[in-house]
């Protein structure tokens, strides 16, 4: 006899948070991001899984302009994040959408964009006080 474990709202809540590692507001940057890392970590498959990965978000990467409204708002960056990403389920009768893990998602998208908004503040500050020390 199997054993059906269900997540309840606590679990899919840090499974969203934790899934912000791998969609991250930053896969539309180039160049790659934390995610590429990640995914290229995975021993034996990391290389080129890593490649499917990158070639998966490059339409995304196309239309989202990094630190705009699609890739770097709180609500509306994770809902199209979200749909690119889990397109396919909708084909899938009977499959499942967990709210939970949404906000998860949301929650860990908070902490990356308000981290980005303290180091441009931080870069800021450093640039004016080297210039002051210039003049």
């Amino acid at each position: 006899m199997a054993v059906c474990y269900k997540f309840d709202i606590t679990q899919w809540h840090t499974v969203g948070i934790f899934s912000g590692l791998l969609l991250t507001p930053d896969l539309d940057v180039d160049k790659g991001c934390i995610a590429n890392h990640i995914i290229r970590s995975t021993p034996v498959v990391g290389e080129p899984l890593e490649w499917l990965w990158s070639r998966y978000w490059m339409p995304y990467s196309a239309f989202a302009k990094h630190r705009g409204i699609l890739s770097h708002s709180i609500i509306v960056s994770s809902i199209v994040r979200l749909c690119y990403a889990f397109w396919w389920m909708a084909l899938i009768p009977g499959t499942r959408f967990y709210y939970s893990f949404a906000v998860g998602l949301m929650i860990s998208d908070a902490a990356h964009i308000l981290m980005d908004m303290w180091s441009e503040f931080v870069d800021g500050f450093r640039l004016y006080k080297n210039s002051r020390k210039k003049g």
